[in-house]
């Protein structure tokens, strides 16, 4: 699943998202993105949360904007060190959780103008709950060019 916070029909999915910069003495700037997405998952197939059943493997890209008037017309951002925090936001249903975050990374091998890609791996095992959303906590390091 692919969610981005530019594409205005996914844009009522980002909830609370905040931000903070500040310009360090070395010339470095420091990021802090933070807030909730809405991803309404369900285990695929899922009947009997007894049963015997592999877990099922989904990968979550999730593109956060940068804030207004973080960079100038033209600016990049080259990050040069990332904190990634990520944690499930909400679970609905009546069924046992088995829900979890396997992996968390960021996409951060070239600067950036407009988005911070978050990449997410999740894991599901015979649950009828639905992951309603993620909550996110993220905290670069880096230089405006």
């Amino acid at each position: 699943m692919h969610l981005s916070q530019l594409d205005p029909q996914q844009a009522d999915r980002f909830r609370s998202p905040h931000s903070l910069f500040y310009d360090l003495p070395d010339g470095r700037t420091l990021l802090m993105l933070s807030g909730l997405v809405d991803v309404d998952l369900q285990s695929p197939g899922w009947t009997n949360e007894s049963a015997e059943v592999p877990p099922y493997q989904h990968e979550l890209q999730i593109d956060l904007q940068l804030p207004a008037g973080f960079l100038a017309a033209g600016q990049l951002f080259s990050i040069e060190q990332s904190l990634p925090s990520v944690g499930l936001a909400s679970l609905s249903g009546v069924a046992n959780v088995f829900w979890g975050i396997q992996q968390v990374s960021l996409a951060v091998n070239e600067p950036i103008d407009q988005i911070v890609r978050l990449l997410l791996d999740l894991e599901v095992a015979r649950t009828g709950e639905t992951l309603k959303g993620v909550s996110y906590a993220i905290t670069l390091l880096g230089r405006r060019c």
